[in-house]
């Protein structure tokens, strides 16, 4: 039994104990045994007609009543001693209602539920249980009582589907859509996988599927009465409930013919109203043939009642529907200037409305043809009068214009005139009737609309559709007289930290504020429009040099340098342009805006708050870079990325302590690409990532390879650069744990080196992900140290061991004071904190002596030597280790 428990739950000593019989609500204070009752409990507890199971604290039953065996099918002895669950599917349903009930005398209110038959079928119940103390046993039991609701439910069901359908009478729009709703109805109470309702025309004879659903025949086309099963019920006038035998010997009676796919059983009602037979209701199964019953045939028959009513409703509805539509239609052409022209005479007349919708007196109206005529608009007066006497001329009947027409007022109003021909018996066209429908506020609304589909809601300058369309024409009326026209595109500079910190309705009014300024930098015949978020275009027209967009685009960057009041505060925000230029038809707007687009990102690229103008290279400088990035993602996928190393000396013995791994991209088709030119690129569109991965990996590798090879180099370390990209990834800390498993690496002989720019950024954040690292035990170093703004204070917070000198100061050394100065800081800052300096970019032998006198430990560069591919970097490490020996 599925328990789902619909009602709050009582109190013990609710007034669900008074449901139990009373031989079982009392047993605990009468000292009745319920396993062992006595002879008048005894027949009591086998007349109740609901099911009553007695259970043990465990679930077990262990007494059950004549009621129960009859229900659910089972014998007696099938139940005794098996689990409450051989009636519900499982024992989970009953734990809660045990505890509830062993814990506090009483259940809850009645819940309903489903009980299992023996045959697998399930039938509702309406359940209650309660603990009864046994003073035979002294120990307690659950009293389950169990009513059969099967019958209530399907009345409650066959209430509601009647109910259903006589409210859809009123809630559907049509008769399709009530059909369909009753439908639905029918299939909660019986199987109406296969349904259709079919309505007969007495009038044709003919017989249509108004509802169809069926699995295997398609709905057929209207058809006559015939000797169909559908007919035989309507003819008939009763309803049938025929198995295939049945409709075999019907057939061989000669009462009806086969037609469509043969169904082991078959239900059809007839539908009937007040005034007769309207058609069929019909259900069918193709697979079953105990499906429906005599109770479902009472039950359609009861409902066919109903749904008959219904559909007459419904057709009667829908004729006044139509009837309504047409007075409504003709109510309407009398509301508005209804006409009527006599052909032969040109008299014309006309009805009230006229004179309501232009505002003229009945006496100025006018009878003639020429009264209409003389009050159309000038420009549109030859084409509406040629118009329709070509129409009539050419014998159409139909005629339709739309115009402007003047008011009394003066003022004129947007017009439809529709109008139809009379021809008499010859053919001649004698009369010709119609209406004018004022639609001027529609015609003002259609132009608020197009005004709104063309502008930009927030700035109501012009949004990118009407400047794509401004540009367009402009090129189309470009001359052959060397005048062009300039297309400027402008991006604001930092728009998004104000939007952020002042909130997004100061950035609104900021963009608004942007938009006046800008058109107040152009002439009557430039357009401004805002393309979307902080971006704007220019339209110049008429440009005879291109000093002209440049003048305009310098007016713009000077006023932008003025500050902006946005509530009560003065903000500045800067722009960069883009400058594209054209002088010939076979240029577009969108080619003009890619243009101008890339010109801006370049002037953005070059330190923003300036103008660059679009040159034809920059556009293969983009497809290069497009071509690059395409390159770029072939290559980390194919491996045809290699790894140099330039060894790191002790600048004391002169001894190599360490290599510092440096990526390089052996291209197929350009060769050793420069890292310069594809790592910014790596790091823009996030490439550097799984680049910088593999290189980890496999430097790791490489080095535990010859720390093993040459036990003179056993202390071997390798330096790895971490891009601030893959720096701020999750996984970089797993990175390098999986590397340094895979390799076998000692941890303290990888070395991670990011730049001091990294200081400059979220500080906790840096910090957090630098310790995570440590912990694993690699050591950390800041390369190009000296070049940014760190402080003492500021390194100390930082988990480093090593600071690598810029080469830019090693240059300096021993020319002046300035170079040597720095580095001598620099190094006496990192012997203040403990920290090992490695000086880079080493090239003559007189800074190896500076640096030795500084105080610096180690150095790399071209003096000792280059960046080296794996197998020259083998044979080096060869001849020093023999060195060494």
């Amino acid at each position: 039994m599925e328990l789902q428990n619909n009602g709050s739950e009582p109190h013990a000593g609710d007034a669900l104990s008074s449901e139990l019989p009373p031989i079982l609500a009392g047993a605990s204070l009468l000292n009745v045994s319920i396993t062992q009752p006595d002879t008048l409990g005894d027949s009591i507890f086998n007349s109740i007609r609901d099911a009553i199971l007695v259970l043990n604290r465990d679930g077990t039953i262990e007494r059950v009543n004549p009621a129960t065996v009859s229900q659910t099918g089972y014998a007696e002895h099938e139940l005794v001693g098996s689990p409450v669950s051989i009636l519900s599917g499982g024992r989970k349903y009953f734990a809660k209602i045990f505890d509830r009930a062993l814990a506090r005398d009483i259940l809850a209110h009645r819940i309903e539920t489903h009980c299992v038959r023996k045959d697998g079928t399930r039938f509702a119940v309406s359940l209650s249980a309660a603990r009864v103390f046994d003073p035979l046993t002294g120990s307690d039991r659950i009293v389950c009582v169990a009513r059969d609701i099967a019958k209530r439910k399907r009345l409650e069901a066959e209430s509601r589907a009647i109910s259903r359908i006589i409210h859809g009478v009123t809630t559907t729009a049509n008769l399709e859509e009530f059909l369909k709703l009753v439908h639905s109805s029918i299939k909660r109470i019986v199987y109406a996988e296969n349904f259709f309702v079919a309505l007969i025309d007495p009038e044709t004879d003919m017989l249509t599927m108004q509802f169809w659903v069926d699995k295997y025949d398609p709905m057929p086309a209207p058809l006559k009465i015939g000797r169909s099963l559908s007919a035989y019920v309507f003819r008939r006038g009763e309803s049938m409930l025929l198995s295939s035998d049945d409709v075999r010997k019907l057939i061989e009676a000669g009462e009806v013919e086969s037609v469509g796919t043969d169904s082991p059983i078959w239900l059809g009602v007839p539908l009937v109203t007040l005034s007769g037979p309207i058609g069929v209701l019909v259900v069918q199964d193709y697979e079953n043939s105990d499906t429906y019953s005599k109770r479902d045939m009472e039950l359609l028959t009861s409902v066919a009642d109903q749904i008959a009513i219904a559909i007459e409703r419904k057709r009667n509805e829908e004729a006044l529907r139509q009837s309504n539509e047409r007075f409504q239609l003709v109510t309407r052409a009398t509301s508005d200037a209804v006409w009527d022209w006599n052909l032969e005479t040109d008299a014309i007349w006309w009805n009230e409305g006229f004179g309501k919708l232009f505002g003229y007196l009945p006496e100025e109206v006018g009878a003639t043809v020429d009264a209409w005529q003389e009050r159309l608009h000038p420009e549109d007066e030859d084409r509406v009068t040629e118009d329709i006497h070509r129409h009539i001329a050419d014998g159409k009947t139909n005629w339709a214009s739309e115009y402007r027409f003047r008011r009394r007022d003066g003022s004129y109003a947007h017009v439809i005139d529709r109008g139809y021909v009379v021809y008499n018996e010859e053919g001649r066209p004698v009369r010709m009737l119609g209406s004018m429908m004022d639609v001027t506020d529609r015609k003002l609304l259609e132009d608020q609309l197009t005004h709104q589909a063309l502008h930009d809601p927030l700035t109501k300058i012009a949004n990118r559709a009407l400047f794509r369309d401004r540009v367009d024409h402009a090129l189309k009326r470009l001359s052959r007289n060397s005048i062009s026209l300039a297309v400027l595109f402008l991006d604001l500079d930092n728009f998004k930290s104000i939007n952020d910190t002042m909130g997004h309705a100061a950035g609104d009014r900021l963009l608004v504020a942007v938009a006046e300024r800008l058109q107040d930098c152009l002439r009557s015949t430039d357009t401004a429009a805002r393309l979307g978020g902080d971006e704007f275009a220019i339209l110049i027209e008429s440009v005879h040099r291109m000093d002209e967009a440049v003048m305009i685009a310098e007016r713009i960057l000077e006023v932008f340098k003025q500050p902006f009041d946005i509530g009560g505060k003065e903000i500045y925000v800067g722009t960069s342009i883009g400058i594209a230029t054209a002088s010939d038809e076979e240029t577009n707007a969108e080619a003009m805006l890619r243009n101008a687009d890339l010109a801006m990102y370049l002037a953005k690229s070059d330190g923003k708050g300036r103008y660059v103008i679009f040159e034809p290279k920059m556009h293969e400088a983009l497809v290069e870079r497009v071509e690059l990035e395409a390159d770029l993602r072939r290559g980390i996928e194919e491996n045809e990325f290699i790894i140099h190393y330039q060894p790191i000396f002790d600048l004391g013995s002169s001894r190599v302590t360490g290599m510092e791994a440096l990526v390089r991209w052996q291209h197929p088709r350009l060769g050793l690409v420069p890292p310069m030119k594809f790592i910014p690129l790596a790091e823009e569109t996030g490439l550097i990532v799984p680049l910088g991965e593999w290189v980890i990996v496999e430097a790791c590798k490489q080095i535990q390879k010859w720390r093993l090879e040459f036990p003179a180099m056993e202390d071997l370390s390798v330096t790895v650069n971490i891009s601030i990209r893959q720096f701020h990834q999750r996984d970089l800390v797993h990175t390098v744990r999986r590397a340094l498993g895979e390799s076998g690496l000692r941890p303290a002989s990888l070395i991670l080196e990011i730049t001091e720019s990294f200081m400059m950024e979220d500080a906790e954040t840096i910090i957090e992900k630098l310790e995570q690292l440590k912990a694993l035990g690699v050591r950390l170093a800041i390369d190009d140290f000296g070049t940014g703004y760190s402080s003492l204070s500021y390194l100390q917070r930082f988990p480093v061991d090593i600071l690598k000198i810029d080469k830019s100061f090693i240059d300096k050394l021993g020319v002046g004071s300035e170079g040597n100065a720095v580095a001598k800081a620099i190094i006496m800052m990192g012997d203040s904190l403990n920290l090992r300096t490695i000086a880079e970019g080493i090239e003559h032998d007189h800074q190896i002596t500076e640096l030795k006198g500084l105080g610096c430990e180690a150095g790399q560069g071209y003096h000792f030597a280059r960046p080296l591919p794996t197998d020259a970097i083998q044979e080096f490490l060869k001849a020093e280790s023999e060195s060494y020996e």
